[in-house]
């Protein structure tokens, strides 16, 4: 045994050593089981050499071994075996005698392999579970960030929303009333024209005031899986509208280039009109510094290829320093002087998820440029 320990030490030198001088008590233990049934019936029981090569080969995969090194381990150990053999027996082994060694060896290490592999698979196993959970865990964190970051949308735009929701309202309100007064002074009087003609006008203004109740409840969903194939240049009509207010109140004029002939994408919808509003709301902040006469945002569509569609939100503001055009998609970025970040990193997240890319550049004149590039069928949303 101790010629084992040297020669293996001496061949193994890049192995782990740990616990070996544990594993030859039971190695020892082995070979002098295999002498004795040797000497009294040229037999040998396997379950105990089995037990102690499976311990051996459990031991070395938790060592991290890889299974050369293992099986080396017990070739070293079958050659000492019958070096030690050939100096202590009086006469020459037996064909028998020297094919049950072969075996016992050759069966002990399937024995430490099998063992070495189970052990190894069930980390692996381990591994896999550990990491599924984190992966799982992450994207929970993911979609939780992407929830809040809609909300802060939603906080950022809300005197819009609330401008957008009084039109209608109002105009519901005027015409009710109007028509409530002609009914109490001289309901004769009414010609069915002009009451058919401010009925539509209140439906439709129901209507409108409930599309914008319905985009705003489920843009700010969270338990939701709105994965669909819809118009982008709906959507950005869609973007636009909500962005009304702000965009009038900064006194913006909205330029849109559309391709007509864009195919129908399939994402996300929810996800890719927030990366829509958080562009628009940077570019107004953006051109805001700029002004009024020169207010200019321009939303553009093309189909690059078969398989992507492209997005280009287009400002005339001041632009950013090269410098800084690499960073922006990084968390916390900001130009603010109130630290407040501009949030593109959500956006980055999105298109990624989408197997989409997001970059910026500034204009040739003056101003910046984002582009969103998106798979038509996006296999991820």
């Amino acid at each position: 045994m101790e010629r084992w320990f040297e020669r293996a030490s001496e061949e193994q030198v890049h192995a782990n050593q740990s616990q070996r001088s544990e594993v030859m008590d039971e190695l020892l233990q082995m070979l002098q089981s295999l002498g004795q049934r040797l000497q009294e019936q040229d037999r040998l029981t396997m379950e105990r050499a089995g037990a102690i090569a499976r311990e051996h080969g459990q031991q070395r995969s938790h060592l991290r071994w890889d299974v050369v090194e293992l099986v080396r381990d017990y070739e070293i150990l079958h050659g000492v075996v019958l070096e030690h053999l050939g100096r202590v027996v009086d006469e020459r082994l037996t064909y028998r005698q020297a094919m049950v060694i072969a075996t016992v060896i050759s069966r002990v290490i399937g024995s430490a392999v099998e063992a070495f592999n189970e052990s190894a698979q069930q980390r692996l196993k381990e591994r896999d579970e550990q990491l599924q959970e984190r992966t799982a865990q992450l994207r929970q964190r993911e979609r939780e960030l992407t929830h809040l970051d809609r909300l802060a949308i939603m906080g950022q735009m809300a005197s819009g929303f609330g401008h957008e929701l009084n039109q209608p309202l109002t105009t519901i309100v005027t015409y009710a009333e109007g028509l409530t007064v002609q009914l109490q002074d001289n309901p004769k009087a009414l010609d069915a024209h002009a009451v058919k003609e401010a009925l539509a006008h209140i439906a439709h203004q129901g209507r409108r005031a409930g599309t914008i109740i319905r985009t705003l409840r489920e843009f700010s969903r969270s338990d939701r899986d709105d994965s669909s194939r819809f118009s982008l240049n709906e959507l950005i009509h869609e973007a636009v509208e909500l962005s009304h207010s702000d965009l009038q109140f900064a006194e913006i004029q909205v330029v849109l280039d559309l391709d007509e002939t864009l195919p129908e994408i399939f994402a996300s919808r929810v996800e890719v009109e927030q990366v829509l509003l958080k562009l628009i709301r940077n570019a107004i902040e953006a051109i805001g510094k700029m002004p009024s006469q020169q207010r200019i945002l321009m939303l553009t569509t093309r189909q690059i290829d078969e398989e992507h569609v492209r997005i280009t939100v287009r400002d005339n503001g001041p632009g950013l320093p090269p410098e800084e055009l690499g960073q922006i998609f990084h968390p916390f970025f900001t130009t603010k002087a109130d630290r407040t970040g501009i949030g593109l990193n959500v956006c980055e997240y999105i298109v990624a998820h989408h197997q989409g890319r997001i970059w910026a550049e500034n204009n040739d004149d003056h101003g910046l440029s984002v582009h969103v590039k998106l798979p038509i069928d996006s296999q991820d949303a």
